[in-house]
């Protein structure tokens, strides 16, 4: 993923930045962490060969848990990893015209939808925090029927003033609720950008009675866990330098 090659061997991982369990976020977890996967790795070794990638699959994510453990990855940073790992790496640089259908390509389903509401929910919950804040965000999904020639996604965020809470998030398919929100967002700019024949759905969120629009095409790429951190960022930064312009000092994040 960050080189011209087609692997990385053990001589190029050794050249990476390392730390000893001393070293670590946390001293005692990253000891613990290590003698776990010590001890599995040295059972490993007394199995007979034939049976030895079965038993590493089996303790795949046994690893995978001590390692977070050992870098002190929050719960954020371990579905981004996952995620990077099991999505993203996959799609890069497909080496086959067949090869093209990658996972990032794929049409998300009502879970990816859940997972990307949540996500932007939580963030931007993070960004009201950081800046002292007070109120709360609902996220909702609202798709169109998946089985219609270019399905559509579109996310509403809602700031609902008063008491601080923790976001809700939620995800629905309505092809009606769809077709009137895109006409109402036409009125105020939302248009479809011609590309080669193609029709785009530029990437730009609209301000609209008192809420946010994103208007998204159903490719898994952009309802992934990065994709909604990234949003969260950019309409926290968006809205902070529109209150700079008007000269407000209240925060609405």
């Amino acid at each position: 993923m960050l080189c011209e090659r087609n692997a990385v061997r053990l001589a190029d991982i050794a050249q990476f930045p390392f730390f000893l369990p001393h070293e670590a976020p946390n001293p005692d977890v990253a000891r613990v962490a290590l003698a776990r996967v010590a001890e599995h790795m040295m059972k490993l070794g007394t199995q007979p060969s034939p049976e030895q990638s079965r038993r590493y699959a089996s303790l795949r994510e046994t690893f995978d848990e001590s390692i977070f453990d050992y870098f002190g990855l929050t719960m954020m940073e371990r579905l981004l990893v996952r995620e990077t790992v099991n999505s993203l790496m996959p799609s890069i640089r497909p080496r086959s015209y067949t090869r093209l259908d990658t996972e990032l390509q794929r049409p998300a389903d009502n879970d990816d939808f859940e997972t990307y509401a949540r996500t932007l929910g939580d963030w931007l919950t993070v960004w009201r925090e950081r800046t002292d804040g007070e109120g709360r965000f609902h996220v909702e999904v609202i798709t169109s029927d998946p089985r219609q020639v270019g399905p559509l996604g579109i996310v509403r965020i809602e700031y609902r003033d008063g008491a601080i809470a923790g976001p809700t998030a939620s995800a629905r398919t309505d092809d009606d609720v769809v077709r009137t929100t895109l006409a109402e967002l036409r009125k105020v700019g939302l248009t479809v950008v011609p590309s080669n024949g193609l029709q785009l759905v530029p990437d730009a969120h609209i301000w609209f009675g008192g809420k946010i629009y994103l208007v998204r095409l159903f490719t898994c790429r952009n309802w992934t866990i990065r994709q909604a951190v990234r949003d969260a960022e950019r309409i926290f930064r968006d809205v902070q330098g529109r209150q700079r312009v008007a000269g407000r000092e209240d925060t609405w994040i």
